[in-house]
């Protein structure tokens, strides 16, 4: 895999649901991320296209 960079948040949490959740709204403008990966269960959610810079 190509310019792949994984990251961790620096807070447990349970699901990564909740950060879908908490930055789904207009108003929250603190940070953009293509994805989330949840640890538990593999679940992939995509918040921007894969290509978008």
């Amino acid at each position: 895999v190509k310019g792949l960079m994984l990251h961790s948040v620096g807070c447990p949490q349970p699901k990564a649901s909740v950060f879908i959740s908490s930055w789904n709204s207009p108003s929250y403008d603190n940070a953009c991320v293509h994805g989330f990966i949840d640890g538990n269960d593999g679940t992939i959610y995509q918040t921007l296209p894969w290509n978008h810079r």
